[in-house]
């Protein structure tokens, strides 16, 4: 059963974790000849020599290998030693311990080692001479005088035992109080309740978002919804900072939320500019739920700082907040406007968060678009730009006019 490993996961040699095996992540495993495959999704180990650590569900260091230049798509495999299947290369064998049984109090569940050969146990045994028949007498004589204290004795070492064992044993609410190091993307692409310690660049600014609530953002664009508890300031937009929290998932989607005892620290407030990220808004992935997009589109509708648009036969909301401080009004319906911002999926449909007002660029304003109403003695048909100007100037003000309806019909049908 692989639920045994739930918890259990798996780092690299710069101490990130690749792998964390759990309830979502279980379907995607692969178990062989008591062997366990895991596919990664993007390439976390370096093919110039990395470090593979695996560790319990209560963080403790349960196994370790290292290996140096490997091509790519060879395979190692611990038969005893470490091989490498592409170049038969055995490295020296490991000096950690073996994995042993690990029993928690919360789960009552055993993990045994997989796929590794338990190390020989020696018992030491002592031998006991039998007493002389000179002794027996005596022997006899003391047994029943000691019998009780040896009961005692005994009782007292039970106990001591049972006390020794009860202290070893993790409790659940240690478990559950457990920092595992992770980042925003391994937290997206294998959401679990856990409780966590990440970096990342704050993407918005207080008011965006609902009251103590801002984004974080990874290198690659990606972002993960952060609540605050109360009295928590809210950090500014572009700094670096490292926090803690729980992960969980809601409507929102997947959710950091920092409990009172949690925090966050500033660890740069050097600009890092972060990517647009490439996203399928139909598809509705959940990994690309608050990540940073940018999105051209024509202004179908616009109230209350929400304006409707359509891009590229796509319809996206995109909602003006006061915290950006800028002007509603000077975006009005048939304009082209490009929009920065945070993505979120709301059950309407795809909503895009501007920022700042560095955020909106309108690319072509309606009412600069249309023509002059001013009187001319051209007729107010005419085709806007020199090819028309140039007819006109050819055929003379008569023929326009006989022109006039057939040209009508032609403008209305493009």
């Amino acid at each position: 059963d692989l639920s045994r490993l739930d918890g259990w996961s798996l780092q690299n040699g710069r101490s990130k974790v690749v792998f964390r095996f759990s309830t979502s992540t279980r379907p995607t495993l692969v178990e062989h000849d008591g062997f366990i495959r895991i596919t990664f999704k993007s390439a976390v180990l370096l093919n110039a020599g990395d470090t593979v650590s695996l560790y319990d569900a209560t963080n403790a260091l349960a196994d370790r290998m290292s290996y140096t230049t490997t091509p790519k798509g060879s395979t190692w495999t611990l038969d005893g030693t470490w091989k490498n299947d592409a170049e038969a290369v055995t490295s020296p064998p490991l000096t950690l311990p073996s994995l042993e049984e690990r029993t928690t109090e919360s789960s009552a569940t055993t993990i045994k080692t997989i796929a590794t050969k338990p190390p020989a146990i020696t018992i030491k045994k002592e031998t006991v001479k039998a007493p002389t028949k000179e002794k027996a007498a005596k022997t006899e004589t003391k047994t029943s005088t000691t019998k009780t204290s040896t009961t005692k004795k005994a009782a007292t070492t039970t106990k001591k035992t049972a006390t020794t064992a009860k202290k070893t044993t993790v409790s659940k609410t240690a478990l559950a109080n457990i920092i595992h190091p992770s980042t925003i993307e391994q937290i997206l692409m294998q959401p679990q309740s856990l409780r966590v310690r990440l970096q990342g660049v704050v993407g918005t600014v207080p008011g965006i978002l609902l009251k103590r609530q801002f984004i974080l953002q990874a290198p690659d664009g990606r972002g993960l919804l952060i609540k605050l508890p109360t009295g928590h300031k809210t950090p500014k937009l572009g700094t670096t900072i490292e926090l803690t929290g729980s992960i969980t998932e809601d409507d929102d989607g997947i959710v950091l939320t920092m409990k009172a005892q949690d925090g966050w620290a500033l660890i740069s407030t050097d600009p890092v500019i972060i990517p647009n990220r490439a996203v399928d808004v139909l598809a509705e992935e959940i990994e690309d739920t608050w990540s940073k997009v940018s999105v051209t589109g024509t202004i179908l509708s616009i109230s209350a700082g929400k304006a409707e648009l359509d891009a590229d036969g796509i319809h996206i909301t995109t909602i003006i907040k006061a915290a950006t401080r800028y002007r509603v009004q000077r975006l009005q319906k048939g304009d082209i406007i490009h929009v920065t911002g945070v993505l979120a999926y709301t059950k309407d449909g795809p909503v895009v968060y501007p920022v700042t007002a560095e955020d909106i660029i309108v690319l072509k304003n309606a009412a600069l678009a249309k023509p002059a109403t001013t009187k001319t003695t051209m007729p107010d048909w005419i085709p806007f730009g020199a090819a028309g100007a140039t007819v006109a100037a050819y055929e003379g003000f008569k023929r326009w006019r006989k022109r006039k309806p057939l040209t009508k019909q032609i403008l209305t049908i493009a």
